[in-house]
């Protein structure tokens, strides 16, 4: 029976989906899908089957996420931790990081643009 569980993106709220995966769920493979981009559905997949250690799998995110995967990882740490408990199996649904740059382009910090920029 197919179980949808939302939460919003905050640490907090991760730690309760991990718990759910690692205790309820455990074993029952479940297909867990993100809305992350869909580069790290592989990463995830093999880090979930334990063919990746979790030093190779922040590494291959920070490749996705650039410098933002820290404070990324700092909220899904949790949950993606106990993607080998439940042996989940992973679905990502989010944009590609190659649409996110054709939609918003490249981003912007402030206080750095060009003159006339911004």
């Amino acid at each position: 029976m197919p179980v949808a569980l939302l939460a919003p993106r905050l640490r907090l709220a991760r730690l309760k989906l991990a718990s759910v995966l690692s205790g309820e769920l455990a074993g029952e493979k479940p297909l867990v899908a993100l809305p992350y981009p869909r580069e790290a559905e592989k990463p995830l997949n093999l880090y979930a089957k334990g063919l990746i250690d979790w030093p190779r799998l922040k590494l291959a995110l920070r490749d996705i996420y650039g410098d933002f995967y820290r404070s990324w990882l700092w909220t899904e740490e949790p949950l993606i931790r106990a993607l080998p408990l439940a042996e989940a199996r992973v679905k990502c649904y989010g944009a590609s990081h190659s649409e996110q740059v054709k939609r918003g382009g490249r981003p912007r910090r402030p206080g750095l643009q060009g003159p006339g920029q911004g």
